[in-house]
């Protein structure tokens, strides 16, 4: 799993499209790896500035961690950059 997850993150640091960033964090929350989810996703942030998926995602993430109200906040951030955005209005 090491070695996947290595590639992923190469994928996703070299690449300039998110696919390989959602894959990764997609795999992180399967796993309940929510430290690790939260820092695919923040890389994912990075690239893309201006869109509320990070915000969602992360949102997504300490739910399922257990933080409500740091995944109320996130969702709210996501909802200010996009308001129709559907990841964060669920």
């Amino acid at each position: 799993a090491d070695v996947a997850f290595d590639a992923l993150r190469n994928i996703a640091a070299n690449d300039a499209g998110d696919a390989a960033d959602l894959a990764l964090i997609s795999a992180r929350m399967k796993r309940r790896e929510f430290n690790e989810a939260l820092a695919a996703i923040a890389l994912l942030e990075k690239k893309q500035p201006g869109k509320a998926t990070a915000a969602a995602l992360r949102g997504q993430v300490l739910r399922q961690s257990g933080d409500a109200s740091a995944a109320r906040a996130a969702f709210e951030d996501a909802v200010k950059v996009e308001p129709n955005h559907i990841g964060a209005l669920l």
